[in-house]
């Protein structure tokens, strides 16, 4: 096997050495190993394989992608914080319309690139240092049922290649042990570095909800004045050469439009009959049961106001309870707030002038969108019931993200699926851990007390959390569930984490971070922070 393998990529390199001898060189799209990527039916994949010379960065393809007859949608994030002055921007654009290489819908082909400076010129990173990323791909393949291609566009050293690094389930099978793993086993696969971020195999946004925090939107926009920017750059985002203030781009859309195609897409390919008979087939029971059991990706939610506009900060009700248990409309006085953060010794890292806080109060992990709809479909599927999934988020219910004790039942579901929930309810009531024993009767129970007791939790978070005594606490909880985001396997892929520690300032450092082998907790009826040192 391994020798007809090694034969393949020679006759496939000789193959490509006589097209260019003989006048017909094409671009070239190579996998991970090397050899050349074939048979790939998205539009990205057509388009560039019946070029003559690859586009060698962001502008070139643009220019061939415009040609074509595509048009280009523009998204942009401030990587360092809202009011960092900093270069780093990402833009995240989507291309939608009819060309030689097929229909492009929204959602179908989504790509991002970065930004950089020469002094106070903006710039972008279009950098061929070896290995430098200058674009990152995802496309829907219409051969693949839907599945998500993911290609890159990488420096050289003296140029650029282009990369076809895998689909939707390369990136299931790099999660196979994720929450599964043995002590001595990896948690993730190596197949592509965008099982990192990309968990559900398709696109993504962590400031999926309003008001997308860092993001630009038509009612804050990102401040670019005191940039400069390269020509090139300037022409792409639609700046008027003259215009002193560079502050409104017109080439860039609202957040909200990005969100809205994302969670379209996300929802596609959850609900897609076709990938979810693969899925059926090619994942272990445990596998599909999984988000509801475990974080598998995480969405950012904060306070719709700004920190400086005053008035009451409201903390997402994800913070408290899983939506389908429960809402919590819980608000906290701004000064507390503020009073709680001067205390912890809140600063946001690289603000400019310091700030304690980011652009808006409370941005905290939540439960992904993808987590939802996933549950959903297995709802719908019929594999689980609402009362099962019901008395699966009420063990540590006011957890309602990273709950290892939640977490570790997964291990207790059966490998075959015959009769699995009488295994699993024999299972459970064999465990000698207190989560199992309560998921057992939450599941022997004809009734369902779960939602009752979250509503009532959610009424006592309301109550007590007006009172300014309060605020310490649940803002040093809030810095905790922060922490536990970065502690949690989905971000323990050495390839790359869902949350960019490296590349993306996201959340306001504090001088004693958590204790997370002691941690705090939300008492399950009175709300109150529990627990810690």
């Amino acid at each position: 096997m391994r020798l007809f393998h090694i034969l393949r990529k020679e006759l496939l390199v000789l193959a490509l050495l006589l097209s260019v001898s003989h006048g017909f060189a094409k671009c070239v799209i190579v996998t991970s190993p090397g050899e050349p990527a074939l048979g790939n039916g998205d539009v990205l994949f057509k388009l560039l394989t019946s070029q003559t010379k690859c586009p060698a960065n962001v502008f070139a393809l643009h220019t061939l992608l415009t040609a074509k007859g595509y048009d280009i949608k523009k998204s942009l994030v401030s990587n360092r914080g809202f009011h960092s002055r900093s270069d780093s921007f990402s833009l995240f654009e989507w291309v939608i319309g009819s060309g030689p290489a097929g229909v492009s819908q929204p959602g179908d082909f989504f790509l991002g690139h970065f930004t950089a400076s020469d002094e106070q010129t903006l710039i972008a990173d279009q950098n061929t240092d070896q290995e430098s990323l200058m674009i990152e791909l995802e496309l829907k393949d219409p051969s693949k049922n839907g599945a998500y291609n993911f290609y890159e566009l990488r420096g050289t050293g003296e140029g650029s290649q282009w990369f076809y690094r895998g689909d939707s389930f390369d990136i299931y099978a790099d999660l196979k042990l994720l929450h599964r793993n043995a002590p001595d086993e990896e948690i993730f696969g190596s197949r592509l570095r965008c099982s990192g971020c990309h968990l559900s195999g398709g696109p993504i946004l962590k400031e999926l909800a309003a008001p997308h925090n860092d993001w630009w939107t038509k009612l804050r926009p990102i401040d670019l004045t005191g940039w400069t920017f390269e020509k090139a750059l300037g022409e792409m985002l639609s700046l008027n050469a003259d215009d002193a203030s560079k502050r409104l781009p017109s080439a860039v859309s609202d957040a909200e439009e990005l969100a809205q195609l994302v969670t379209a897409s996300s929802n596609q390919l959850i609900h897609s009959p076709q990938i979810n008979a693969k899925r059926t087939t090619s994942l272990t029971l445990a596998e599909r049961l999984r988000p509801l059991f475990c974080p598998m990706e995480l969405n950012l939610e904060s306070s719709s106001r700004p920190v400086d506009d005053g008035g009451d900060i409201d903390i997402p009700s994800g913070f408290f309870v899983d939506p389908r248990l429960a809402t919590a409309s819980v608000s906290m006085p701004r000064q507390a707030y503020l009073d709680a953060l001067t205390q912890l010794g809140s600063q946001f890292p690289e603000s400019n002038p310091v700030r304690p806080d980011g652009d808006h109060a409370w941005v905290t992990p939540v439960k992904s969108h993808y987590d939802q709809e996933a549950v959903t479909e297995l709802v719908q599927q019929g594999l689980i019931s609402n009362h099962f999934v019901r008395a699966v988020l009420a063990v540590d219910f006011t957890n309602p993200v990273f709950s290892n004790a939640r977490c570790q039942l997964l291990r207790l579901v059966p490998s075959e699926t015959a009769d699995w929930q009488s295994q699993f309810r024999l299972a459970l009531a064999k465990s000698s851990s207190p989560s199992g024993a309560q998921l057992a009767a939450g599941l022997s129970q004809p009734g369902d007390q779960s939602q009752a007791k979250a509503k009532a939790f959610s009424e006592a978070c309301k109550a007590r959390y007006l009172k300014a005594d309060e605020a310490k606490a649940l803002v040093t909880l809030l810095f905790q569930r922060r922490a536990e985001a970065f502690a949690s396997d989905i971000s323990k892929n050495e390839l790359g984490q869902i949350l960019e520690p490296s590349f993306r300032v996201i959340f306001p450092k504090i001088e004693q971070v958590p204790n997370l082998a002691r941690p705090l907790s939300l008492d399950p009826d009175s709300c109150a922070v529990v627990g810690g040192e």
